[in-house]
């Protein structure tokens, strides 16, 4: 097994955020580790999510496991009520026992629906990757099942989405290609996705 020099870096960074009030200024930043090697999600925990609900609550969201290829991870939540100063324990959101989970965005759109968007991975490189999703009308206490977004090959979430002047969400993705696990190829692209909450209808 090839040894990563960030693994032990990884098992805690990607789950430290910034905390800041709406008002905050740069002297009100504080960096708070949330969790670390301690939490038995598995070593690798890698990039977070944080949103802010509209009761106060935080709800952050990470994927976890032995490591960026293993096929053993998951995408872990977890809740910081308004107030508190603990984080509950993380819960798994989204897994699959035959592929590797990644990359989840959590977010509260304006009718109060939350998404939670994440990557799938059959292949051996991200470049197989499709991008799934799950939401929560009790804000993110209960979810539905995983549907996908996207079947397009070698799509992965970027960031949480846009709201457009129109009403429809703009989701930032990206489109990776190669077959390389440690370098992507030279047309890897940044794209959007769109959705109108009407027709509940995902578009290029």
């Amino acid at each position: 097994m090839k040894l990563n020099p960030f693994a032990a870096w990884r098992g805690w960074l990607a789950a430290c955020v910034l905390v800041v009030g709406a008002q905050a200024t740069f002297a009100d930043l504080r960096t708070e580790k949330i969790f670390g090697p301690e939490t038995k999600t598995g070593d690798y925990k890698h990039p977070s999510s944080i949103t802010e609900l509209d009761n106060g609550d935080l709800l952050l969201a990470y994927y976890g496991g032995g490591g960026e290829y293993e096929t053993e991870t998951a995408v872990y939540g977890s809740r910081l009520k308004r107030g508190s100063k603990r984080w509950s324990k993380p819960v798994v959101l989204a897994a699959n026992p035959m592929y590797s989970m990644g990359n989840p965005v959590i977010w509260q759109a304006p009718d109060a629906r939350v998404w939670l968007f994440f990557v799938v991975r059959p292949g051996e490189t991200w470049s197989t990757s499709r991008i799934g999703a799950k939401t929560s009308d009790d804000r993110g206490r209960t979810w539905s099942d995983t549907f996908m977004v996207t079947f397009d090959e070698g799509t992965m979430v970027r960031s949480r989405p846009i709201v457009l002047s129109d009403g429809h969400y703009l989701l930032p993705i990206y489109h990776e290609t190669g077959a390389d696990t440690e370098k992507t190829g030279a047309d890897t692209s940044s794209i959007f996705l769109r959705f109108d909450p009407v027709t509940k209808q995902w578009t290029h």
